[in-house]
């Protein structure tokens, strides 16, 4: 990323994130009370990594639909795969969406699965399953988010419940 807006509007929204109690996920933005809203109100008090951007970028240029704009561009930058920071995000947790916009974009060495290990395996599934059922679990802890506000991993409003090894059932 060349030393352009985008830079400028990366280092804000780090910066706006560099507190987990200024993060979120499950909503682009909540309020103080945990209410989704719009990551460019007055009232949001956290924001995921694509909303800290829109509202870095909309603070700079005072405009909505080029706030998306560079907003999508920078995400796009981070995490070229499908899904991308909004997956990373969801997915990845507070720690991961820091390490992202800490790094600017992938390193040159990056697999394709990158920034997370390979699920397709059984093994990275595993740990996969764990580690976004222990976040979700922090996460309803730790904001008062009712588990059913927050997406699953298929999209069906239906979650699943690893067992206690770790292990998902139905697979084998």
């Amino acid at each position: 990323m060349s030393k352009t807006i985008e830079t400028i509007v990366l280092h804000r929204a780090r910066a706006l994130l560099g507190s987990e109690q200024h993060w979120t996920l499950g909503a682009w933005a909540r309020d103080e009370h945990g209410r989704p809203c719009d990551p460019l109100s007055s009232h949001a008090s956290r924001w995921c990594a694509w909303g800290a951007l829109q509202k870095c970028a909309y603070d700079l240029v005072g405009s909505k639909q080029l706030a998306r704009r560079i907003a999508n561009s920078i995400s796009k930058h981070l995490v070229p795969t499908p899904g991308g920071l909004p997956f990373v995000n969801e997915r990845g947790g507070y720690a991961l969406v820091q390490t992202v916009l800490e790094t600017g974009g992938p390193p040159v060495d990056a697999g394709a699965t990158w920034p997370f290990i390979d699920f397709h395996t059984r093994d990275g599934f595993g740990v996969f399953a764990r580690e976004n059922q222990l976040r979700r679990l922090e996460l309803e802890q730790s904001q008062g988010i009712a588990a059913t506000e927050l997406p699953n991993s298929c999209g069906t409003g239906r979650g699943y419940k690893p067992e206690a090894d770790g292990s998902v059932p139905g697979w084998s």
